[in-house]
């Protein structure tokens, strides 16, 4: 988002920024008051111990948040203002602070903020709603750079995640192995699919071995993403051999109604091997 689309989404016009340089004339100078009152305000926290482990620390984020004002009383909007409050915002993801501990502590720096507003007789209603604009601004980049950050790192962890349910193994040269193991439904068999067909084109590989022998029980729903996978790679130029098949799991995929003779189907893995390898045509003596 640009800077002209924030200002325009908040409304804040060309005399809201010069009442927030009129209120910073008047405050600037209290700012190192107002924030040993914040903090004092902020030891009483049970979270303040966990990101202020020393004085030094209270020291550097002071240091910043001066900085932080200073700008923003400044009465300067420009892509150097919202790229530091998106700084702010990656800070708070990267340390993982609390957005209700965020927002609880903009409200108390508001009520400090307030009382200096009225020591110092600017109460008017024009300078306190410019005031809002600017914090309100402040806080919605805050909370959008903290959130944008946060979801990237699920979706990253869940990419891992879905690597480590789903640890294909290149066996031989055209020939893979996906083991399952556990509990398959419908979420982790999408996830299935996704991987092997990846990998497949990937390596290029001739035969897909899916071992289901770790699996004790598989739904209609995961038996149907089962077929489609054999069907996807065989589209890809890969067949799909299925292996480890249980007695429920036959009987649910009989249910399907599924032509079983459009998969490949072994009750070991050693058979599955022998399949593959007679695919691939790959001779190494099994027996």
């Amino acid at each position: 988002m640009s800077t002209d689309t924030y200002l325009a989404h908040f409304s804040i016009s060309e005399q809201d920024l010069t009442n927030i340089r009129t209120i910073g004339e008047k405050m600037l100078s209290d700012l190192p008051t107002m924030l040993d009152t914040f903090y004092a305000w902020m030891k009483d926290l049970p979270e303040f111990s966990l990101f202020f482990g020393t004085e030094q620390d209270v020291k550097h984020v002071k240091a910043m948040q001066i900085k932080h004002w200073q700008l923003f009383f400044s009465g300067n909007i420009n892509d150097d203002y919202i790229s530091f409050r998106k700084k702010v915002g990656a800070a708070h993801a990267q340390v993982g602070l609390n957005l209700a501990i965020y927002t609880r502590s903009v409200a108390a720096f508001n009520d400090i903020f307030l009382s200096y507003f009225e020591k110092h007789n600017l109460q008017r209603f024009d300078l306190l709603a410019s005031f809002k604009k600017l914090v309100d601004l402040d806080v919605a980049i805050v909370i959008e750079t903290y959130n944008h950050i946060t979801a990237q790192t699920i979706r990253e962890q869940s990419q891992a995640l879905m690597q480590l349910s789903t640890p294909i193994t290149q066996l031989w040269h055209g020939i893979l192995l996906l083991p399952l193991i556990g509990i398959v439904d419908s979420r982790r068999a999408q996830d299935i699919m996704s991987s092997m067909l990846q990998k497949v084109a990937d390596t290029q590989a001739k035969v897909f071995i899916l071992d289901i022998g770790g699996v004790a029980v598989v739904d209609t729903a995961v038996a149907n993403h089962l077929i489609k996978i054999t069907k996807a790679t065989r589209l890809m130029g890969c067949r799909t051999i299925i292996s480890g098949i249980s007695p429920a799991v036959a009987q649910t995929i009989v249910e399907l109604g599924v032509q079983v003779e459009d998969i490949m189907t072994t009750n070991s893995m050693q058979d599955a091997l022998k399949d593959a390898f007679a695919l691939t045509n790959v001779s190494i003596g099994l027996v």
